[in-house]
């Protein structure tokens, strides 16, 4: 998968851990996979179960185990002993065919987490579209890595910087020590850098640290990003870039090109939220007649482990989202479907009414939910964290009033000190409405 042990060589080193200093070279990669492979010899066929944690040892097998052809069910982490072991249990219950190489369980936001089963090409076809995109800089790059290797995101990241013989910079800071996190960066001379909107809005805060950086390129996903954010993150230097992407397709499925970061700065315009630039070399996208994405290229996965393949006959996965494509190949992605919430008989996307809260001032986070209602079948209720100077109902519904549908319009704003995540960091919706409904 990487050429490790016949491949070109680099001086770089491959990782460095910002939590001990810890600094593993691209050789320490060579001589670990010669010295397990005799010890895998015979294991191929199944799926091993691997807990992969941001540590110099468990990184370094990770990289010498899909070097050495194995096919890895990641487990994260982060769940508790019983889901790791009910994971692990429909792992062994199947087989892995030879160029399978890793079982990834989706997010859960919606339901129970499927396990996507990747072949060694749909990983480098994913590693390759990335590339092509945003390419490496002449003088190498810097990947900040704080995203769980048992999450797509982490785990592509991981793929791409070694095929390429770029660095990683593992950090230790938690999400929610954004301070923490900006020292990192700075510490760790970060050049590129991946978060969701949730923790891009964080870091900006800290507006003095948040300035003293040396990104070329930061991918935000996971959510749309509000025009306000983007204006404060070009205002401090931030060069964001938005992406769209699937466990499903290995990853990305379409992000911004970086020549967006070079436009005239008197360009004032912002792509509108929900925007995600064109999908990547490879990747098709189509949208059906009621607005539903489907995707599909060689990075789609082979198969949901024990439940078949969900590709159709042409290879297109449908997803969960809703979007469309402009007549340039821009792709815009409004919200999920079974997010949508039906009110009175009009469907309201959450997405799009969270991307106008967002840009009232005051408004530091938000989520959109329906409760039950007698009379409406559900109302839209807001869900805000709130900041001085903390906006009246009565001023968010008239900044609301000239971007929405006076169905879409919350009938109840609800204050919060802060939201539920998801482990990957997504707002945790189904907490949220559950909170609302008790």
């Amino acid at each position: 998968m990487f050429d490790l042990l016949e491949g070109p060589d680099s001086t770089r080193p491959a990782l460095e851990f910002l939590s001990d200093g810890t600094r593993v070279s691209y050789a320490m990669l060579r001589h670990r996979i010669r010295e397990l492979a005799p010890s895998l010899r015979g294991q191929k066929g199944k799926f091993l179960p691997f807990t992969p944690t941001r540590t110099p040892a468990s990184i370094i097998d990770l990289i010498a185990h899909l070097e050495c052809g194995m096919a890895l069910g990641l487990l994260d982490e982060r769940r508790t002993p019983i889901e790791r072991a009910g994971v692990t249990e429909r792992l062994l219950a199947y087989p892995a065919l030879d160029r399978d190489r890793i079982v990834l369980p989706t997010s859960g936001s919606t339901g129970a987490p499927k396990l996507v089963v990747h072949t060694e090409e749909s990983l480098i076809a994913a590693a390759v579209a990335s590339e092509q995109n945003l390419g490496w800089a002449v003088n190498g790059d810097r990947w900040y890595l704080n995203l769980p290797l048992a999450h797509v995101g982490g785990l592509a990241l991981l793929i791409r910087c070694i095929r390429a013989r770029q660095t990683i910079v593992v950090g230790a800071a938690r999400s929610s020590e954004p301070e923490h996190v900006l020292s990192e960066l700075a510490r760790g001379q970060v050049s590129l850098a991946s978060f969701v909107p949730t923790q891009i809005a964080r870091l900006l805060r800290e507006e003095k640290s948040a300035e003293r950086l040396s990104l070329r390129a930061v991918l935000v996903g996971g959510a749309p990003i509000s025009e306000t954010l983007r204006r404060r993150a070009r205002e401090l230097g931030w060069p964001l870039l938005t992406t769209y992407g699937l466990t499903e397709m290995s990853s990305q499925v379409a992000t911004e090109s970086p020549s967006l970061l070079y436009r005239d700065e008197d360009d004032s315009r912002l792509p509108p939220p929900g925007s995600v630039g064109q999908p990547l070399p490879g990747v098709s996208v189509r949208v059906q007649g009621d607005g539903t994405l489907q995707v599909g290229g060689p990075m789609a996965l082979r198969t949901y482990l024990g439940q078949g393949s969900p590709l159709d006959a042409e290879g297109y996965f449908t997803t969960s989202d809703l979007g469309s494509l402009s007549p340039d190949g821009t792709l815009t992605v409004l919200g999920r479907k079974d997010n949508m919430l039906i009110t009175g008989g009009e469907n309201v996307s959450p997405e799009i009414v969270e991307a106008a809260l967002l840009e009232v001032p005051g408004v530091r986070d938000c989520c959109v939910s329906g409760a039950p209602d007698p009379e409406w079948g559900e109302r839209v209720v807001a869900t805000l964290v709130v900041e001085e100077p903390e906006p009246s109902d009565s001023v968010l519904r008239g900044a609301l009033e000239a971007k929405l549908p006076h169905f879409a319009i919350p009938k109840e704003f609800r204050r919060v000190s802060a939201l539920p995540l998801l482990p990957n960091g997504k707002l945790d919706r189904r907490a949220v409405r559950s909170a609302l409904v008790s």
